[in-house]
């Protein structure tokens, strides 16, 4: 069976390529959004950016939740929309300064 290497460059080994089903025929739209949201998730997580969650439907990134300054805003959402298969982002993320681990703040 060969491995298809283009889930390489969303940072997919061939495994979990095949453990999420992105090698099935069926269901290819859902599968690409599986696909898109673990690429962004570890794209933003390796940019430090642990309080932001992704959602993708039909191409399009919804990120929302929290981060500490503008400039993180700006680069994780610069990085998201450069990302190849990105449709659209819609940017819900709040700026919260300090500590983005305590809710309630702002």
């Amino acid at each position: 069976m060969s491995e298809d290497s283009s889930n390489y460059k969303y940072g997919l080994s061939p495994k979990e390529a095949r453990m999420i089903g992105l090698n099935s025929e069926a269901g290819d739209i859902v599968n690409k959004d599986v696909e898109l949201e673990t690429a962004v998730t570890r794209r933003i997580r390796s940019m430090g950016a642990e309080h932001v969650h992704v959602r993708v439907k039909s191409g399009k990134v919804t990120l929302s939740g929290m981060c500490s300054d503008f400039g993180e805003k700006r680069g994780i959402i610069q990085t998201v929309s450069s990302m190849p298969g990105i449709g659209k982002v819609v940017n819900q993320i709040k700026v919260i300064p300090g500590d983005t681990g305590r809710p309630g703040r702002g």
